[in-house]
């Protein structure tokens, strides 16, 4: 979606400008009947009532939000804002668009990036950790389909473990669980206990799930640890400490399937076997809910 254009911005700010010391009603008939409101026509002001009520901007408790809140609902609807931590690194990177939508919320470009960075932070934060923990379950449900290994989410029960998934097989696997929906992208980010985790513990393995937009897994990987150690950040001194980083890794530091579990299978012939081993992308291993 686009963002909303300039006039249903400047409607949206005289808004919530006239609402904390009027009533709707009171608003609607400053907005639609004083010469100072004139340029925007009735149907202009009645269109920004709406999109801010569809954006919760409008209720008595949200009527006093500033024009950074109607900024950052604005951007929210753009093409642009789901790779924004990306493609947006500095003010001058601000799309046009994003740039018309400062300019009638009166923001500066300074004001405009740093609400486009903090929104984008809670929304991505919040997906993410959506998406995190739908691909535990999926892949916990796929190794229990798949294999007769013991399987336990420990996650569930702290984060101190520095790991999510524990499996007890024929051999030992520490499986701390990363995933994604983004077809081209393979990055998640790291906390300093799992990289810690890592360091000391031999059974440990990082697993990066491909999920599809219904969430189901399509690709398994390992990824390469020793790798994962030698671009790690370094503590210059003592008294600065990273605690997490994020990380894009190369197709060449991963590796389809999990060979450690192959010993474990109990239906080698399955597709979500054979995903399990190979990660082939020709299976997609869908669970089908009780």
């Amino acid at each position: 979606m686009a963002i909303p254009h300039r006039s249903l911005l400047l409607a949206a700010q005289r808004w919530l400008t006239l609402l904390p010391e009027n009533s709707p009603e009171r608003c609607h008939a400053i907005l639609t009947n004083s010469a100072k409101y004139a340029d925007l026509a009735p149907s202009q002001y009645f269109a920004a009532r709406q999109w801010l009520t569809q954006n919760g901007l409008f209720s008595g408790e949200t009527a006093q939000l500033s024009r950074l809140k109607v900024f950052e609902a604005a951007v929210l609807e753009s093409v642009w804002f789901t790779d924004a931590d990306q493609t947006i690194t500095t003010p001058a990177e601000l799309p046009l668009d994003a740039l018309e939508a400062a300019a009638a919320c009166g923001l500066t470009e300074d004001e405009a990036f740093a609400a486009i960075r903090h929104r984008h932070s809670m929304v991505d934060t919040a997906l993410r950790n959506a998406i995190g923990d739908a691909g535990e379950l999926r892949f916990i449900e796929l190794v229990r389909s798949c294999t007769a290994c013991r399987v336990e989410h420990v996650a569930r029960l702290s984060d101190g473990f520095g790991y999510d998934i524990s499996i007890r097989g024929k051999k030992v696997l520490h499986a701390e669980v990363k995933s994604t929906t983004r077809v081209n992208q393979s990055t998640f980010y790291l906390s300093r206990n799992e990289f810690n985790t890592m360091l000391r513990d031999p059974h440990w393995r990082l697993v990066f799930l491909r999920l599809d937009q219904e969430l189901r897994i399509t690709e398994v990987s390992i990824v390469d640890t020793k790798w994962l150690i030698s671009v790690a950040p370094n503590d210059a001194v003592p008294e600065v400490a990273w605690q997490s980083m994020r990380v894009a890794v190369p197709s060449r530091r991963m590796q389809r399937g999990i060979c450690d579990l192959r010993d474990d299978l109990v239906c080698s012939e399955s597709e979500a076997c054979a995903r399990l081993l190979i990660g082939s992308a020709s299976f997609i291993f869908d669970l089908i809910d009780d």
